[in-house]
């Protein structure tokens, strides 16, 4: 018996008894009333992979547990393939080629790929630029490298991270009083980690290529000079260093 299914929806909880011991439960269901039960566990069994009528069973280790959820939060649309064939079992969770009529506009989409620029409270803001990286700004709190943060304008970003992960920094930015204390935020995301890692590594060369090169009575000039140049790259090549072509780069 075989099946693959577009996701149309999922849940996850946990699920503890006398009896069994799931770490994490991801259910699913699909365009045709499918339901999946994925269970994550310490040692899957043998018969990992059972289908019925409309429901099917999947056991999983529990180091497959972060791609399984990081495929549901960020790729559109998601199947869900199944195989269990006089003993051949095989499972699946990822993204396929869009049919027509789908894609940006497509309100059963699990991840929506178009509209993502979404204002949560509108209005005007004017002050000093602060933040970067979630990550790393929530390592300086504390330090003497904590910015200020009265009626300042707080862009922040990150890469790669998951959702638990982003909400404790978040948090740690609310109980440093951080969010509380800005004009406004402005949240936004990247999905290239290598021209992040690039982009970074230039902007530490050019810093102490700068800092050399200039006297020491105007090294205090050295932050201007770097943030010049993240502007001149912005304004030429307001893509990216590495995007191919002229047209339009998704942004969240």
């Amino acid at each position: 018996m075989a099946i693959q299914e577009r996701v149309t929806g999922y849940s996850i909880t946990h699920l503890r008894n006398d009896i069994v011991n799931f770490h994490q439960i991801v259910r699913l269901a699909t365009e045709t009333g499918h339901r999946a039960f994925i269970g994550f566990l310490s040692r899957p069994p043998a018969q990992w992979l059972t289908l019925a009528a409309n429901t099917s069973n999947v056991f999983l280790a529990l180091t497959d547990f972060d791609r399984i959820h990081r495929t549901l939060q960020t790729e559109s649309p998601v199947f869900y393939t199944a195989i269990n064939v006089i003993g051949i079992r095989a499972f699946n969770l990822g993204t396929g080629v869009e049919a027509p009529g789908e894609g940006p506009a497509d309100d059963d989409a699990l991840v929506p790929k178009g509209n993502r620029v979404v204002t949560i409270r509108p209005g005007r803001a004017r002050g000093p630029l602060v933040g970067g990286n979630l990550a790393v700004l929530t390592s300086m709190a504390g330090s003497s490298y904590w910015p200020a943060f009265d009626g300042a304008l707080l862009a922040l970003e990150d890469v790669n991270e998951y959702i638990y992960r982003i909400d404790r920094m978040l948090s740690t930015l609310k109980l440093a009083g951080a969010l509380d204390r800005v004009a406004g935020v402005v949240l936004g995301g990247m999905n290239r980690l290598l021209s992040a890692t690039l982009g970074g590594f230039l902007i530490g060369y050019g810093s102490g290529l700068l800092g050399g090169a200039l006297p020491t009575a105007q090294s205090q000039y050295l932050p201007s000079f770097l943030f010049g140049l993240v502007i001149l790259i912005l304004l030429v090549r307001p893509g990216g260093l590495f995007t191919r072509g002229r047209g339009p780069v998704e942004r969240v």
